[in-house]
């Protein structure tokens, strides 16, 4: 039902401008991963905000496995 009302429905509504318009301003996915253990909130709701670039980029962890931006605490 979808694919035939996106095919010839575009006189009933933009399905297909608005399809077009979606993937211009689609935003990048990239995964990461959280874990905690004994750790303080403040840690993880920092750990939070940044992963998800509210505030400022998100870290990235080295090869050592030390953060590049130390976590405050």
């Amino acid at each position: 039902m979808a694919q035939l009302l996106y095919r010839h429905g575009n006189r009933l509504y933009a399905f297909r401008s608005l399809a077009y318009h979606k993937t211009r301003y689609r935003g990048e996915e990239t995964r990461w991963y959280l874990a905690s253990r004994d750790t303080s909130t403040l840690k993880v709701a920092w750990s939070l905000l940044r992963g998800t670039g509210i505030l400022g980029s998100p870290d990235y962890v080295q090869p050592s496995g030390e953060p590049s931006i130390p976590v405050p605490g």
